[in-house]
This record gives C-alpha cells, sequence and structure tokens, in this order.
C-alpha cells in the first residue's frame, strides 16, 4: 500500500439505488457502514466530545507558597514534545518542554505571564513558559515532573478502569 491509506467511496448513483430495509446499523451483511463511521450513541456530539476527555487530568500541586495547576498532554502536544527535542541537544530539554505544555499556571497566574524578557511580543506562550522554567531551581522542576507523572498514572488508571467496565 506503499504508505497510504485506501478509503472507499459510494457514489451518489450508488446511495440511490440501496435498499435501506437490508441494511442494519452496521451498513449491508454486518459491514461498517461507510456513510455513518459511528452508529447509534456516537452520533450524539457530546459522546464524541467525552471521547476527547478520555483521560484528562488536571490537578493542583502546592509548593511553599505556590500553587501549580497541571495536566495532562493530548497526543499532538506529546508529539509536539518531541518535534521540540528532535531540535534539542540537551537531554534534560525533555522535562522542561513537557512542564511548559503542562503547567497552566501558578498562584492562578498563567505561566508564561511570569516572563519578563524584552522580546516577550515575539515569543509564542509555550517558548515563554519554557523561559521561566529554565530559571527555576532544579528541584522544584524535579517536583513538578514527578507531580506531572503523578497525573499520567491517574489519567492511565481512569482508562483502563473504563476499559475494565465494558
Amino acid at each position: 500500500m506503499n504508505g497510504r491509506i485506501k478509503h472507499s467511496m459510494v457514489s451518489p448513483e450508488e446511495l440511490e439505488s440501496v435498499d435501506e430495509s437490508s441494511l442494519d446499523e452496521f451498513g449491508p451483511a454486518g459491514k461498517v457502514n461507510e456513510l455513518d463511521p459511528f452508529p447509534g450513541e456516537a452520533k450524539d456530539k457530546k459522546e464524541l466530545d467525552n471521547l476527547f476527555m478520555l483521560g484528562f487530568v488536571e490537578g493542583e500541586k502546592k509548593i511553599g507558597s505556590f500553587t501549580f495547576k497541571l495536566r495532562t498532554l493530548t497526543n499532538s502536544e506529546n508529539q509536539k514534545v518531541i518535534n521540540l527535542l528532535n531540535n534539542s541537544d540537551n537531554a534534560f530539554d525533555a522535562q522542561d518542554i513537557m512542564l511548559a505544555y503542562s503547567i497552566i499556571s501558578v498562584n492562578d497566574v498563567a505561566l508564561e505571564d511570569r516572563y519578563e524578557g524584552e522580546d516577550g511580543d515575539k515569543l509564542d506562550p509555550i517558548r515563554k513558559k519554557l523561559h521561566v522554567i529554565k530559571n527555576l531551581q532544579s528541584q522544584l522542576v524535579n517536583d513538578l515532573v514527578k507531580y506531572y507523572n503523578s497525573l499520567v498514572a491517574e489519567s492511565n488508571k481512569e482508562i483502563s478502569e473504563e476499559d475494565l467496565k465494558k
């Protein structure tokens, strides 16, 4: 297949010629209905929204007088972390980049708002967050990474429990 995905197309003429009484919710002969790949409950947009939130975990970690609000990353954000790492020579950047995507706020102030560089208007929010994180003490960064890992573990547990209920 040369790495390409093959899609089957149904022409308008073929649609008009289908005897609907011979179709079940999965289409003819029990095959997935190409016109509706999510039959039944998944038609409800709310159900699909729940799919995107499945495994999402957000939490707060209090360290000293600071409250850090973190969340788990989406698959897309994890890919962006990997892409940024591919352009880095420093192995320690992995945890910093991951935290830049994960940390929402510190004491209810967006982390990127704590960036005080003169080039702030030229940097995207992730780069601003990354600069802030790079200026934190290493033990604090390590504690935040441990907390983030606990959120990921909680997310994995939530998804595993959902799978077991089926």
